[in-house]
C-alpha cells in the first residue's frame, strides 16, 4: 500500500486526513487540496497562517526524493469557527502555476523579442518570479531554435505567452516534481506501465466520452508568406483526420517559427482536436501503476472494456491524474487521450 505525505516548509504536517492531488500533462499548474484536523496549538496556527504563500512539498511511499510528486504553495485556506475545534482545508497549485494567475512583468519590457531562441525568451519571462527552467533533453534542440521576431501582448499571462511560443515547436509546456517549469515532448513511444480490463484487477470504472464537434476532417496552417523564396507564394499546410467523415475544416494562423514549423503547427492542430474529441477516464483503487511505479501523467496504459465499444486492447496516453487519499483508502483517477492526440500521428479507428 502506497500512501501520501505531505511536508510545509520542509516539516512534515501529520494533522490531514485527506489529500487529492491533481497532476496535469500539459499545464504550469497542477493543484492540490488538504483537508486537516485544526487543533489549534502554535505550531499548527504557525503553518497554516493564511497569505504566507507556504511551499508544500507531497510524496507517494517513503519520503525520498524519487517519490516527490509536487512542489507548490498554498494560495487558499478556508476556516470555520465553532464552539468544537474544526477542519481546516488548505489548497495551491504547483511553484510555476504563477504564470498561468499574472502578465509578463514589466521588469522584462520590451515585449517584443528579436534573434532570441524559446529558451532565452522563456528564461527572461520567468526570472522576476523566482522560477527556473528545466528543458528535458529530447526538448533541448527546438527550446534553442532562434526566432526571428516575436512580440507578446500586454492582455496575455505569462503560461499563455509561452505556451503559445511552445507548441510551434510541438513542445510541451508543464512543471517539474520539484517546482520548475518544464519543457519535454511525449512519452507516447514507451511500453504501458499497466493493462486495464473491464472488471480484472484494480480497475473500478471506465467512462468514454467523443465529442465529433469539437474534431475538424482538415486543418490547415497559413503562415506569412516568405520575401526571399519566389516559390514561398501560397504557404499552407494541411492535414487531415480519418475519424471524421464528413466536411468540417479548420484554419489556423502561424504566428511563430519558419516554413519549417509548418508542418508541425498543422500537426498540433489535429492533435488538439483529438484531444478534445476523444477522452477516457479510468478509476483505480490504487495511486500505484500495476508495474509498481507512481501514477503520473505522460505515461501509456492499455485499456479494454467491451461495454463502451473497446473490445479490442488499446494503448492510450494519460493526460492528467488526481490522486487521492482519504482514512479509508487511496484512489486515483487517469484522464486519457489517444494515443495519436500527443504523437501527430493519423488516428485510427478504434470503434
Amino acid at each position: 500500500m502506497a500512501r501520501m505525505s505531505v511536508f510545509i516548509e520542509n516539516e512534515e504536517y501529520k494533522y490531514f486526513t485527506n489529500v487529492s492531488v491533481a497532476l496535469k500533462y500539459d499545464s504550469v499548474a497542477s493543484t492540490f487540496s488538504i483537508s486537516s484536523n485544526f487543533i489549534g496549538n502554535e505550531s499548527q496556527r504557525e503553518t497554516l497562517k493564511p497569505l504566507t504563500y507556504k511551499k508544500v512539498q507531497i510524496y507517494v511511499g517513503e519520503t525520498i526524493d524519487a517519490n516527490l510528486i509536487l512542489t507548490g504553495i498554498i494560495l487558499v485556506h478556508e476556516f470555520t469557527s465553532k464552539s468544537e475545534p474544526d477542519g481546516v482545508k488548505i489548497s495551491g497549485y504547483s511553484l510555476p502555476g504563477v504564470l498561468a494567475d499574472c502578465e509578463i512583468p514589466t521588469e522584462v519590457y520590451p515585449l517584443q523579442d528579436n534573434n532570441k531562441t524559446l529558451k532565452e525568451i522563456t528564461q527572461k519571462i520567468i526570472k522576476p518570479f523566482g522560477l527556473k527552467l528545466f528543458v528535458n533533453q529530447i526538448a533541448k534542440f527546438d527550446a534553442n531554435k532562434v526566432i526571428e521576431q516575436i512580440a507578446a501582448n500586454e492582455t496575455e499571462n505569462a503560461a499563455q505567452y509561452i505556451t503559445k511560443m511552445a507548441s510551434q515547436f510541438n513542445i510541451i509546456v508543464g512543471h517539474s516534481r520539484r517546482g520548475k517549469l518544464l519543457f519535454t515532448r511525449v512519452r507516447a513511444n514507451e511500453p504501458p506501465l499497466s493493462n486495464y480490463v473491464e472488471g480484472n484487477g484494480d480497475y473500478q470504472a471506465v467512462s468514454m466520452k467523443v465529442n465529433g464537434q469539437a474534431m475538424h476532417n482538415r486543418y490547415t496552417v497559413l503562415r506569412q508568406p516568405s520575401f526571399t523564396d519566389a516559390t514561398d507564394a501560397n504557404p499552407e499546410e494541411s492535414v487531415n483526420n480519418s475519424l471524421v467523415p464528413i466536411f468540417r475544416p479548420k484554419i489556423k494562423k502561424q504566428t511563430v517559427g519558419d516554413t519549417d514549423a509548418t508542418p508541425n503547427a498543422a500537426k498540433s492542430a489535429r492533435m488538439r482536436g483529438l484531444a478534445a474529441g476523444v477522452t477516457f477516464t479510468i478509476e483505480v483503487t490504487t495511486l500505484l501503476y500495476q508495474d509498481g511505479s507512481i501514477i503520473k501523467p505522460n505515461r501509456i496504459v492499455t485499456l479494454t472494456a467491451p461495454s463502451i465499444y473497446i473490445k479490442d486492447k488499446i494503448s492510450i496516453f494519460v493526460k492528467d491524474v488526481t490522486l487521492n487519499q482519504t482514512p479509508t483508502g487511496e484512489s486515483a483517477i487517469l484522464t486519457c487521450v489517444l494515443k495519436e492526440a500527443l504523437t501527430g500521428g493519423p488516428a485510427q479507428n478504434i470503434f
